[in-house]
């Protein structure tokens, strides 16, 4: 056949293909219910220079793609699809690609010599159009940049498909990362008890990992911006298997049972270091080609580290090599579909995220029972010297350093008392948030700051509605587990370090929110009602509503200063006028301006 097609004249041939192209049938949206792949029925061509208008397109270059997902790797040019469809007049599509955005997309509709551009939905950490209602066929354009590592999974889907989609991807990258979290703090504070070098590489290296994982899923989208995500992306990958081999020498302590060896992997981790500052310098675009096989390296080093060293060290550092495994199992997983060689799915998706979370919390078990051991040797070592002591008949010096030692260990358990009492202080014990006597202070510190600077500073107060009646019908206790639902509601308002969330008293709570203009924190505000509305608080198995009435005072510092009640009677006010116009509502106030109601 190829030496067929050889002989056949170009004119034929270019003709051949225009035919086949025609004779594709669209994708009919008004029959399908669910979500289809793109570019399933396609066509593609690459062009040089970046266009932004459509009709700037050549009308014979195009060709049918093969694939069924687009994999850009390396690949500078702009990327154009065409896809023939029919509209439907009854179902919203929405054109979703898969993978967070490391360049620029865009779509257009193209009816008859019409070119219609789709609206980018906003707040989405995929890029995602809108499809207009309509019928009729259509040709969808697309046109794709992406000049680092990245794929384009690209699907066609209807708008309540897409927001099961999200749910999902929320409760599954939720419960990853909050796995990776607690281990995080885990090992954390196991390296501010022993200060061992291991637990603080270790931190790193998931700090390191996690990064990557939350460009990955386009978390870190609204502050890296489309230029530079798929740098992160490549960079953070880097670091991670370089902060990755760092633990795993230090956890195999090659450098103080191999020293001949630590000079080469110091030699081997200098140059990965440099390889990786070179990821994340405007001038790594030519590094990519090296990216993967660097990757793949930097994964198996540990291995071969177990596989060296595990069997002279503790015998539960063997659950090292098990553990480092399943991470390289999943990573596996992940560059085979960079690549193209697995099909995006579930697994492809949550692969390494699940080889990540089981790696993590074996390698706590066995950072735990290093720190055993660290505990054991200290204590080995004590007993020694005691013993030492004791031949050389200085009984005096060695109760001297016991009562001492006694005093420093006593010393130091006040301490910690003390600064648990000085926390408990502070803390509403039921919800563990701020409490009024911690708020009260931080209010006179905020409006000072405030004065001093000229800036702006908000105050909201938010009442749980109808919670009287609430506590009367199903008791205390289930008014208890309705408080602590808002309280974890109320956290995410927390968006900057200075703000401040406390519990006001009984069923109200205040949220201080310095630097913030009365657009910004009305916008803040009505998100938190929109979570509080959204909790699943179930009695007895029955679903229970549960609203919340706020109301916002902001002012804007001057000399003159405010006095801190008269801030907190501005937002009562406009509190009591939420409950008063119908509950479960913002009402804010600008000071010395007329309310509005959000």
């Amino acid at each position: 056949m190829p030496k067929l097609v050889a002989f056949l004249p170009r004119s034929l041939w270019l003709l051949f293909l225009l035919c086949a192209s025609a004779l594709a049938a669209p994708l009919d949206l008004s029959r399908s219910a669910s979500s289809l792949t793109v570019p399933v029925n396609s066509d593609f061509l690459f062009v040089d220079q970046p266009l932004s208008d459509p009709q700037q397109l050549p009308g014979h270059a195009w060709q049918p793609w093969s694939g069924r997902t687009l994999h850009l790797i390396g690949e500078t040019r702009q990327l154009w699809l065409r896809v023939p469809l029919q509209l439907s007049t009854e179902v919203d599509w929405r054109l979703l690609s898969e993978w967070p955005q490391m360049g620029q997309i865009q779509a257009w509709l193209r009816q008859g010599e019409q070119f219609q551009p789709l609206p980018r939905l906003e707040r989405q950490r995929y890029p995602t159009f809108a499809l207009p209602p309509g019928s009729g066929a259509v040709e969808l354009l697309i046109a794709v940049q992406y000049p680092d590592i990245s794929l384009v999974p690209l699907r066609l889907l209807p708008e309540a498909e897409l927001q099961g989609w999200r749910e999902q991807t929320n409760l599954w990258l939720g419960a990853f990362f909050g796995l990776g979290l607690a281990v995080i703090l885990f090992n954390l504070l196991l390296w501010l008890a022993t200060r061992g070098a291991e637990f603080l590489w270790y931190v790193l290296f998931q700090l390191a990992v996690y990064s990557f994982e939350a460009i990955r899923f386009g978390l870190l989208v609204p502050y890296l911006g489309e230029s530079e995500h798929g740098r992160a992306f490549v960079f953070s990958a880097g670091l991670a298997f370089l902060l990755g081999n760092m633990f795993a020498a230090r956890l195999l302590q090659i450098p103080e049972l191999h020293p001949g060896h630590w000079r080469w992997y110091r030699a081997l981790f200098a140059v990965l270091s440099l390889y990786v500052a070179l990821l994340a310098t405007p001038w790594s675009q030519p590094l990519l080609w090296s990216a993967m096989p660097v990757a793949c390296f930097g994964a198996v080093v540990p291995v071969l580290m177990a596989l060296l060293y595990a069997r002279q060290a503790r015998v539960y550092l063997r659950f090292y090599s098990l553990a480092w495994g399943l991470l390289i199992l999943g990573t596996l997983v992940l560059n085979l579909n960079l690549v193209g060689l697995l099909p995006m799915s579930w697994l492809s998706t949550y692969g390494q995220l699940i080889g990540l979370s089981i790696e993590a919390v074996l390698l706590s078990f066995v950072l735990g029972a290093r720190m055993n051991d660290l505990q054991r040797e200290r204590a080995q070592i004590a007993a020694e010297l005691i013993s030492l002591k004791q031949e050389a008949n200085q009984r005096l010096q060695q109760e001297v350093e016991e009562k001492t030692r006694a005093l420093n260990q006593a010393l130091a358990e006040l301490q910690r008392v003390n600064v648990g009492l000085a926390e408990r202080a502070i803390t509403d014990q039921l919800t563990g948030l701020y409490n009024r006597r911690h708020f009260d202070e931080m209010l006179v510190k905020a409006l000072n700051r405030a004065s001093r600077e000229g800036s702006w500073l908000s105050l909201a107060l938010l009442d749980i509605d109808h919670f009287k009646s609430f506590n009367d019908r199903y008791g205390h206790l289930v008014g208890d587990a309705c408080l602590q639902q808002v309280a974890a509601a109320l956290r995410p308002a927390q968006q900057r370090p200075d703000d401040l969330l406390a519990r006001y008293g009984g069923e109200e709570f205040a949220l201080l929110l310095p630097l913030s203009q009365p657009e910004g924190a009305a916008q803040v505000l009505e998100q938190v009602r929109l979570a509080v509305q959204a909790l699943d608080f179930r009695v007895d198995g029955a679903a229970v509503p549960v609203r919340i009435s706020v109301g916002i005072a902001s002012w804007q510092g001057n000399a003159a200063g405010l006095n801190p009640q008269a801030l907190i009677e501005q937002a009562d006010q406009q509190l009591y006028k939420a409950k008063e116009t119908g509950r479960n509502r913002v009402r804010a106030i600008r000071l010395d301006a007329e309310a509005s109601d959000l």
